[in-house]
């Protein structure tokens, strides 16, 4: 029982380190996606993504949905994180990305791994 409570707490107290927000939002975005354009998203959705990103990772429970939307364009999106897990020395989660440009779905499977410097990076 204690190791499951220290892999679902040690996100919450690593989060205590902090990035000030900043998870290496391009490089995140851009492995995400694939592309580093953001697939038709402007910088302030790209921000409101990665924003939404950190929370879920963050904070968020498995399962449960963190929404964006940006509303000078309305474009929006959810991101919902899975059971986090250790790798090595990282904390890593399973994510999916559902993003609506134009009115255009698109979706985006992948892991994230905590990086000692608080930032998540995507892997594999």
């Amino acid at each position: 029982m204690r190791p499951i409570l220290a892999i679902v707490l040690l996100p919450l107290v690593l989060a205590a380190c902090g990035t000030d927000g900043n998870l290496g939002t391009d490089a995140l975005w851009s492995s995400m996606t694939g592309d580093s354009g953001g697939g038709g998203m402007d910088a302030q959705d790209q921000q409101l993504a990665a924003d939404a990103q950190h929370q879920a990772l963050e904070f968020g429970q498995a399962g449960q949905v963190t929404s964006w939307t940006n509303p000078s364009n309305q474009h929006n999106g959810q991101f919902v994180p899975g059971t986090p897990y250790k790798q090595g020395n990282s904390f890593c989660r399973p994510f999916t990305h559902t993003f609506f440009v134009n009115g255009q779905p698109q979706t985006t499977n992948g892991t994230a791994c905590r990086q000692p410097d608080g930032r998540w990076n995507t892997v594999g």
